[in-house]
């Protein structure tokens, strides 16, 4: 069994941040929980500003029907109060360190004895998020600081640890569909068929694939949705489009995820087209698009 007294699992409680992020997983995204704040002994030390070894934040069981094998997936919430502290170096860091994580997991012979994981049939680990909470956040420092990272191993294989970035930007949409749509209803997400998902299907789970894509297709209410993640343009409207008309989605509202609700009558002007071959109205809404965060998540996903 992996251990719950070490350093990492003595955080019992955890903190702020971390009960947000558990609640975003938990009760949104809906994937399940395996373990939070635990140690695994075979881990090395891979943090240097700490005497003591650490483990992980969360270990999940990863929902990903477009990918075959059953999935493990390590995330680690990091809470940014002050911008200026993000940089590449931090960023260099922190996928460093997480990337670390991930290899030694797949290898620990702890984790594949662990009734656990065993209970869940997790086979693999290769998946990793880092979860940035920004009390302040600027998306085009965010995104500079990105564009300076570099990867430096250019490995491709199976196996080889691929890691996804969740901040401010993502999480607020999500929030906001949440908070303004979602309510005390059942969102179902759709997922066509494609790869090895033989067969189209609803689920109230969000994959990893889709959490992260820019066209996020999903029935509320018996109508059917799609979020864009895209700057809101002509092109960004074909894409839904085309994703909508390839995989049978007849679409009711696209909810702009980077929209400007004072551009909206421009927007409106770029589904023009799209009405006319649908032969029906399509709506078009803004999210809210304020990044900043000043709330509990937690509290709006436990709702």
């Amino acid at each position: 069994m992996v251990n719950l007294e070490g350093p990492e699992g003595k955080n019992i409680l955890g903190s702020f941040t971390e009960n947000e992020i558990e609640s975003f997983f938990s009760k949104f995204v809906k994937w399940n929980l395996l373990y939070k704040n635990v140690d695994v002994k075979s881990l090395l030390k891979i943090d240097d500003d700490k005497e003591e070894n650490r483990g992980f934040d969360f270990i999940y069981e990863l929902y990903e029907p477009f990918e075959s094998g059953n999935h493990g997936i390590i995330i680690e919430s990091k809470k940014i109060d002050n911008p200026t502290l993000f940089n590449k170096s931090r960023l260099s860091k922190d996928i460093d360190s997480l990337k670390q994580k991930i290899q030694n997991a797949s290898k620990s012979k702890e984790l594949r004895d662990d009734e656990k994981i065993k209970k869940n049939n997790i086979h693999y680990f290769k998946y990793g998020i880092l979860c940035y909470r920004f009390h302040e956040f600027d998306l085009d420092k965010y995104q500079k600081v990105l564009k300076e990272y570099k990867i430096i191993e250019t490995k491709k294989g199976n196996n080889f640890p691929t890691i996804f970035i969740l901040t401010n930007d993502r999480l607020s949409a999500f929030i906001n569909l949440k908070r303004d749509y979602v309510q005390n209803l059942t969102l179902k997400y759709y997922y066509p068929y494609y790869n090895v998902n033989q067969w189209m299907k609803l689920d109230e789970r969000l994959s990893l694939f889709y959490l992260f894509s820019d066209i996020i297709p999903f029935e509320l209410d018996d109508k059917k949705y799609a979020i864009s993640f895209d700057k809101p343009s002509l092109k960004s409207l074909e894409l839904v489009e085309n994703f909508c008309g390839r995989y049978n989605h007849n679409i009711f509202e696209v909810l702009l995820a980077k929209g400007d609700y004072r551009q909206k009558s421009l927007y409106e002007q770029y589904k023009v087209e799209w009405e006319k071959r649908a032969e029906k109205e399509i709506n078009l809404n803004c999210l809210d698009s304020n990044m900043n965060l000043s709330l509990d998540i937690s509290g709006v996903f436990t709702k």
